[in-house]
C-alpha cells in the first residue's frame, strides 16, 4: 500500500471511534488540568444541611457558606463583562450517589465595575460572604447509614492585583434512619488559610497584565508572624552549623526570602531563542515518532501536485501554531506548567490510546482504502485537517520535552503581557513547523529523497512498531491502578477498529456500515468507561522515603526540610523532575551519575528532588518563585548566599552544576 496516508478517511471513519473513546475525559479534566487550585486564603467554604437524618425518600436542603476575602470578589454564575472575559462560578455536587442534588438557588450578584485604563467592563460577582441553597432528596431505596458527601464550588476570584481560578470544597453528612431530625446546629467554622495549595498569598493572574506576582507564594500569615521562627527553624539554634550567622538566615524561609534573578534581555533576542528551541523539539523523542508519518505523506503528495504538497505543509503548520497558542493563553491566564497535562492519568490515557490505534493502522491491521473520485481529488478538506490535526498531536506530543532555549524564553514570556505571551509561544511553533514548508517548497530537497518504492511500505510497519513503543511508555507513566483498565481499553479500541474496517467498508451496505459503526462506539464506550472511571484514577503521589539513585541520597521535596537546612547554613540542591519528561531522565543519567559529579555532591552538599509525575502544588509553587515554567529545573542553594540561588534550565551540564555549586554562578547561571 502507498504511503498516501489517507488521513481523511481516519479522520472521518474513526472519529466516531475517537469521540467516545474520549467522552470520559473532559470529567478528568474539569479542573483545567489542575490549574484550578483550592485556596482557602481567597475563598473559603463550609456546608450545613437542613437535617441531619432524613428518611428514605424524603428530601432537604444544603446550605453552602462561602466567604471570599476582603477586597476581592468572586465572579457570579452569569459573570457578564464585555471586554474581559470570566470565568462563570459552577457548583459541583456528588454524582453516583443515592441522593438526588437540584439546581442551585444562587445569591444575589452585584456589579462590578473593572478600569481597564481608559475603558471600563461591568461583570455581576459577589463579594463578603455568601450562601448557596441546594434541594437534594434522598433515594427511596437507600440504606439507612451516615453519608459523608461534598460540594465544590469552583470559579474565579480576582484582587486589584491577580486573578486566581479557585475550587472550594465543603464536606457535610447526613444519616438515613428512620425519622426527619432537623440540624440545629450553626455553620461550622471556615478553614484556615494554613491548607492552602501552594501558599497563601496572592499569586495568581494579575488582572491587567497577567504577569505573575512580583511577591510570588508566600507562606500563610499564621506562619509569618512578626518575632514568630518560619514552622521548620531550628528548634536550639546554638547547635546549628550556621549558629554564627544572621538572624536572618537563621529564620529563612525559602517561600519568602529565596528569589532569582529575572531574565535581563532584548526581547528580539528572547523571540530568536523562542524560534531555535522550536526548531530543536522536532529532534526530541516526544516528537519523532509521529512527524516522519505526516512528512512523508505530504512528501508523497508533492510529487504529483507540488502546490498541494505547499498546502498541506502550511495546514500542519497551522495545527502545530495552533496548539501552541493555546497553550500560550493558558500560561497568561492560569500560569500553568509547562507539560503539567502530563500529571494526568486521564490525559496520558488518551494519548496512549491515540498512539495504539495509530499503530494498528500502520502495522496494517486495518486498511482504509480510498474511492477513485476521492483519491483522484486535487482538493480535499479531509487531507487539510488531517495534516492541521497531525501539527497539533505533534505538539502535544512534544510538551514534556523542554529543549534548549525554549525554558528560558518560556521564563521570560511568564513575566511579560499576553500579547507578549501569545508571540513567544506562537514564535516556538514557527520555529517548530519550519523544516516542513522548507522541505516541500523546495524542489532541489525534494529530489533528494529516496523515491517511492516497497521501501516504503516497510519503514511504514517500522513506525507501526515505533509507536507501540511510544504506546509502552505512555503505559508506564500510569499509576499502576490504571493499569488493567488502560490495557481493557486499547484491546475494546482495537476491537473496535476491527469491526468497523470488517462491517464497515466502502462496498458495504449503509446498514451494513451503520451497525458496525454502533458497535465500534458501543466497544469504545465500555472501554473508555472503565479507563476513566475513579477507581482508576491516581491516587495522591508522594513518597516520604529517600530514594537512592547513582551512588547518592535524594529526599523528596518538602518545605519544611528545605527550609530547616537552608536555615542551618548547609548547601542545597533541589531537582524538579517527573517520569513524564525525558530530557529530565537524560539529566539525571549524563549529569547526577557522572563520577566527578557524585564525588562533589558528596561533599557536604544536601540533595532533595521535587517530583512532579503528579501535581505537587507546593513543589510548583516554588519552581515558578524562581522563575521556572519547565522542567528540567534545578535550583542550588549555596549556603553563602540561600536567598539567590544559581538556577540551572533545560538541558544542562556537569560543568554548569559544578560552576554552581563551587559559586561561579557567572559560568553556571543561565
Amino acid at each position: 500500500m502507498r504511503l498516501r496516508a489517507p488521513f481523511r478517511l481516519i479522520a472521518i471513519r474513526l472519529l466516531p471511534l475517537l469521540l467516545a473513546a474520549t467522552f470520559g475525559v473532559a470529567p478528568a479534566f474539569g479542573a483545567g488540568f489542575g490549574f484550578i487550585r483550592q485556596r482557602p486564603d481567597m475563598v473559603s467554604a463550609v456546608a450545613r444541611p437542613s437535617h441531619t437524618m432524613v428518611r428514605p425518600g424524603d428530601a432537604f436542603t444544603v446550605q453552602l457558606q462561602f466567604r471570599i476575602k476582603a477586597g476581592a470578589w468572586f465572579y457570579g454564575p452569569k459573570p457578564g463583562g464585555k471586554i474581559v472575559p470570566a470565568q462563570p462560578a459552577t457548583l459541583k455536587t456528588p454524582a453516583g450517589t443515592l441522593f438526588t442534588f437540584g439546581t442551585p438557588k444562587w445569591p444575589k450578584t452585584v456589579v462590578h465595575t473593572t478600569d481597564l485604563g481608559g475603558e471600563t467592563d461591568h461583570h455581576n460577582v459577589w463579594m463578603g460572604t455568601q450562601t448557596i441553597t441546594i434541594p437534594v432528596k434522598a433515594n427511596k431505596n437507600a440504606p439507612k447509614k451516615p453519608y459523608p458527601m461534598t460540594v465544590t464550588l469552583e470559579g474565579q476570584v480576582c484582587t486589584t492585583s491577580v486573578c486566581i481560578p479557585t475550587k472550594t470544597p465543603a464536606t457535610f453528612t447526613v444519616t438515613v434512619g428512620g425519622a426527619l431530625v432537623p440540624n440545629k446546629a450553626k455553620f461550622p467554622p471556615f478553614p484556615t488559610a494554613a491548607v492552602s495549595e501552594g501558599g497563601g498569598d496572592d499569586s495568581g493572574t494579575p488582572m491587567a497584565a497577567l504577569t505573575p506576582s512580583a511577591e510570588g507564594i508566600a507562606p500563610p500569615a499564621s506562619l509569618n508572624a512578626p518575632g514568630a521562627d518560619p514552622p521548620n527553624a531550628l528548634a536550639d539554634k546554638s547547635n546549628a552549623p550556621g549558629a554564627g550567622k544572621s538572624n536572618a538566615l537563621a529564620a529563612f524561609d525559602v517561600r519568602k526570602h529565596a528569589q532569582a534573578d529575572a531574565p535581563k534581555t532584548s526581547w528580539l533576542l528572547v523571540l530568536f531563542g523562542a524560534f531555535i528551541g522550536g526548531l530543536i523539539m522536532n529532534v526530541m523523542p516526544c516528537v519523532l515518532p509521529v512527524v516522519p508519518v505526516k512528512v512523508y505523506t505530504f512528501l508523497d503528495h508533492a510529487r504529483q501536485d507540488h502546490s498541494k504538497a505547499v498546502r498541506l505543509a502550511l495546514a500542519f503548520a497551522a495545527g502545530v501554531i495552533s496548539v501552541f497558542l493555546l497553550l500560550g493563553a493558558v500560561m497568561a491566564s492560569a500560569r500553568g506548567l509547562w507539560g503539567a497535562q502530563f500529571q494526568h492519568p486521564a490525559f496520558v490515557t488518551t494519548l496512549g490510546a491515540v498512539m495504539f490505534l495509530m499503530a494498528l493502522w500502520l502495522m496494517g491491521a486495518f486498511t482504509l482504502s480510498l474511492p477513485q473520485a476521492v483519491a483522484g481529488a486535487k482538493v480535499s478538506a479531509g487531507d487539510y485537517a488531517g495534516s492541521f490535526g497531525m501539527g497539533a498531536l505533534a505538539t502535544v506530543l512534544a510538551t514534556p520535552c523542554s529543549g534548549p532555549f525554549l525554558g528560558g524564553a518560556i521564563a521570560w514570556a511568564a513575566t511579560q503581557s499576553p500579547p507578549v505571551i501569545l508571540l513567544t509561544f506562537a514564535t516556538v511553533g514557527v520555529g517548530m513547523a519550519f523544516p516542513y514548508v522548507l522541505l516541500v517548497t523546495q524542489p532541489r530537497l525534494l529530489k533528494r529523497l529516496p523515491k517511492p518504492g516497497p521501501w516504503m511500505e516497510t519503514w511504514k510497519q517500522a513506525m507501526g512498531l515505533v509507536m507501540f513503543g511510544v504506546t509502552v511508555y505512555f503505559f508506564s507513566l500510569l499509576p499502576a491502578e490504571s493499569h488493567v483498565p488502560f490495557l481493557v481499553f486499547l484491546l475494546t479500541l482495537g476491537a473496535g477498529a476491527w469491526v468497523l474496517y470488517q462491517g464497515g467498508g466502502l462496498t458495504a451496505s449503509r446498514r451494513s456500515r451503520g451497525l458496525a459503526t454502533l458497535a465500534a462506539v458501543a466497544l469504545a464506550l465500555i472501554g473508555g468507561r472503565i479507563a476513566y472511571s475513579p477507581r482508576s484514577s491516581a491516587a495522591p503521589f508522594e513518597t516520604a522515603a529517600p530514594v537512592a539513585a547513582g551512588g547518592l541520597e535524594w529526599t523528596p521535596y518538602r518545605v519544611e526540610t528545605l527550609n530547616r537546612w537552608l536555615s542551618s547554613g548547609q548547601t542545597v540542591v533541589v531537582e524538579w523532575t517527573a517520569d513524564w519528561c525525558p530530557n529530565c531522565k537524560y539529566i539525571e543519567n549524563t549529569v547526577y551519575r557522572q563520577g566527578r559529579v557524585v564525588t562533589r555532591l558528596k561533599q557536604g552538599v544536601r540533595l532533595m528532588r521535587a517530583d512532579l509525575t503528579r501535581s505537587s502544588p507546593d513543589a510548583e509553587s516554588l519552581l515558578q518563585r524562581l522563575g521556572g515554567q519547565s522542567i528540567p529545573f534545578s535550583a542550588v542553594f549555596l549556603s553563602t548566599d540561600p536567598a539567590h540561588p544559581v538556577i540551572l534550565r533545560d538541558v544542562y551540564t556537569a560543568d554548569s552544576l559544578i560552576a554552581a555549586l563551587d559559586g561561579k554562578a557567572s559560568v553556571a547561571r543561565r
